[in-house]
């Protein structure tokens, strides 16, 4: 028995190959993957279902569901199979996974500030810039006419022609608004290279 590797996006597959006995497979393995020391012993499963395209062609896929909280570097994925008489064929992948669930820390000392002498058509805003942020991406900014609670169904409002809010180092830029007179709110969120957003 040996596995072969047929890896995809966030899903670990691995084919049996065992000899046929009058044209008949052996009994089928048991298949298992592990995300480094991460997340061991995983299923994978060869029934048409899951994902899994056929039934007992012998390709066996599993998948593990990313949950709040999770967070992994560099792990490698290991798919094995293990048959009737507990014999284990094993297949690690060359590239390592990164696993990151956890959001970056609100930002603090968020102001907003009408700038002198515009015609009341430009905000200054700032922030602190945040401290320990080695997965840092970049920054988003939110502008609303009603104070601003959750960021559910809200989008960041276009950083063209703003200071570069892909650099950590960034903590305040001129914001546009579109009425004057208007009283408006903002938000502002650190985003880490795997698309975490920091609360409000």
């Amino acid at each position: 028995m040996w596995i072969e590797r047929v890896w995809m996006a966030k899903i670990a597959s691995c084919r049996e190959t065992q000899p046929k006995r009058n044209g008949i497979a052996a009994k089928r393995a048991i298949a298992r993957f592990d995300i480094g020391d991460f997340k061991t012993d995983l299923p994978m499963y060869d029934d048409g279902t899951r994902g899994d395209e056929k039934a007992n062609d012998g390709i066996y896929i599993g998948s593990y569901k990313v949950v709040k909280g999770d967070f992994t570097k560099s792990a490698r994925i290991t798919g094995y199979l293990i048959n009737k008489n507990g014999n284990k064929s094993f297949n690690t992948i060359f590239e390592r996974v990164d696993i990151d669930s956890i959001p970056p820390d609100p930002l603090t000392g968020v102001k907003a500030i009408d700038k002198p002498d515009d015609q009341g058509f430009w905000i200054l805003l700032s922030w602190d810039i945040p401290k320990f942020f080695e997965d840092f991406d970049h920054y988003n900014i939110y502008r609303e006419p009603s104070p601003i609670t959750s960021l559910l169904g809200l989008t960041p409002i276009s950083s063209s022609g703003m200071i570069n809010l892909e650099l950590l180092s960034t903590n305040n830029v001129e914001v546009n608004v579109p009425s004057n007179g208007i009283n408006y709110f903002f938000a502002v969120t650190a985003v880490d290279k795997a698309g975490n957003k920091s609360t409000i």
